[in-house]
């Protein structure tokens, strides 16, 4: 099991228009690589071992999900 810390918090995103078509409440998640203190900053960024290791977090939740 891989461990992560987890970050909520209210925010706009553009996954709202996956929703279109479903209840309202329903739940969703997203989620990448990133710095949650350098978010939406005109410094934001991702390390390179950071992007790499959501590839592969991104393959194991495929593989379960799908």
């Amino acid at each position: 099991n891989d461990k992560f810390d987890v970050l909520s918090g209210a925010g706009g995103t553009d996954a709202s228009e996956l929703l279109k078509d479903k209840l309202m409440g329903t739940n969703y998640a997203v989620f990448g690589p990133g710095n949650p203190l350098k978010m939406h900053q005109t410094n934001e960024y991702a390390s390179e071992q950071m992007w790499f290791d959501f590839i592969d977090i991104y393959e194991k939740l495929f593989k379960e999900y799908l």
